[in-house]
């Protein structure tokens, strides 16, 4: 194959003249030169024929995927390290009880140990300590909650033909047909991915917040 110095087309080597400009055609391309070119014209078939694919993602869909079972992971941690802390808080709040001599009842309240001590410190130690445990919690709830809009939005991103799978799954056992997605079901499906995502990432950002 020959390459015209021009324009860059690519010849046969039975010309000598370009078929696009009338340039002069050089030698022609070594083994090497022959076999990138032929590389390169194969990617971008195999590219070519991914985005006719009825579940190509867009790679910045993709990406908002990806993002969304970051974002997953990281609620999970953040979630464990709440209730974690919930724990601490409330092994502190009985320590604290019983080295002053009052213990707690199993509603939760605290009684007097016989010696007189009084509680009201206590008591007032002990709602600062709920204070900070019902926040622990609306922090742990707004976390568990994100996590459900960020999966939906990480399997419809990165799992298109999973999702109309299992959607189609009863028409086509009762019917035998093949069924294709359409164009419409596939614009509501990544909208539905990217307002998922939009959902979940409030929610940690929102976790975010009550932390700092």
């Amino acid at each position: 194959m020959k390459k015209c110095p021009m324009c860059g087309a690519i010849q046969n080597d039975s010309r000598n003249v370009c078929i696009d400009c009338s340039a002069r055609l050089g030698k022609s391309m070594s083994k090497e030169d022959e076999a990138a070119i032929d590389e390169a014209v194969d990617g971008k078939l195999d590219e070519s024929g991914a985005k006719t694919d009825f579940f190509y993602t867009p790679i910045v869909l993709r990406i908002i995927g990806i993002i969304s079972v970051i974002a997953i992971i990281a609620l999970a941690v953040l979630t464990a390290v709440t209730f974690a802390e919930k724990g601490a808080l409330k092994s502190e709040m009985e320590e604290k009880a019983e080295e002053l001599g009052i213990f707690m009842s199993d509603a939760g309240n605290f009684v007097f140990s016989g010696d007189g001590t009084d509680v009201e410190a206590l008591e007032a130690y002990k709602n600062n300590i709920d204070a900070h445990i019902d926040a622990l919690e609306d922090r742990a709830a707004i976390m568990l909650i994100s996590i459900v809009p960020l999966a939906a939005s990480a399997v419809t991103l990165l799992f298109p033909s999973a999702v109309w799978t299992l959607e189609t799954w009863t028409w086509r056992r009762m019917y035998s047909v093949a069924m294709e997605p359409t164009f419409m079901w596939l614009t509501v499906a990544r909208v539905f991915g990217c307002v998922c995502f939009a959902l979940g990432a409030a929610g940690l950002i929102c976790a975010i917040t009550l932390i700092v």
